[in-house]
């Protein structure tokens, strides 16, 4: 069964003790909840490849490729059937090291990313990445790609952050470390 917002809210709701947390207040806690868990590190259902691009022998350092939808950050590139990853480099770089072989920029803002140097002929491109999970707008939206075992995390780091921040006082910032606390220990 896939865990929704809204059996975060009843966990948290347990967790507070029957306190309920406006809808409003609560998803925008969790967002915030769920975009610092994935932050941690490169949690295995995150990554993705996309292997839809083509470099071409007649690209430049210019000719952009669009990056996937929901990209967070780059992995490895690797490009034909060869094992040795391209580099990223930073994109105020590119000018500079426009002819670099084997390497690549990506343009967070404008959604691209750019091979530097050339290939002779066409060849597959392979970007590995990390992405982020879909905004939670509603009560009813479901956690993609989250297992349910670790979805209950989110329920205890949402009530401490409330807790914590939202309606503070001297009772809830003691058990704001007891809910980071019983959060880890998961």
């Amino acid at each position: 069964m896939a865990t929704t917002a809204q059996n975060i809210l009843d966990n948290c709701t347990d967790i507070l003790d029957g306190e309920v947390i406006g809808t409003d207040t609560f998803l925008l806690l969790l967002e915030s909840a769920k975009q610092r868990r994935e932050a941690e590190r490169a949690w295995q259902f995150l990554i993705k490849e996309d292997s839809s691009k083509t470099a071409e022998s007649s690209d430049t350092f210019e000719t952009t490729k669009t990056l996937p939808s929901r990209f967070n950050y780059a992995l490895e590139m690797l490009v034909g059937d060869s094992l040795v990853p391209y580099e990223e480099i930073p994109f105020q770089e590119r000018r500079k090291i426009q002819s670099r072989s084997r390497g690549y920029y990506v343009d967070y803002n404008g959604g691209t990313y750019s091979l530097t140097g050339g290939v002779s002929s066409s060849e597959t491109i392979h970007l590995m990445y990390v992405e982020f999970t879909a905004v939670m707008t509603t009560l009813a939206d479901t956690f993609s790609g989250w297992e349910d075992r670790f979805v209950k995390l989110l329920a205890f780091d949402v009530a401490s952050m409330y807790r914590g921040g939202v309606d503070f006082d001297d009772v809830n910032i003691r058990m704001s470390d007891e809910n980071r606390l019983v959060a880890q220990q998961l």
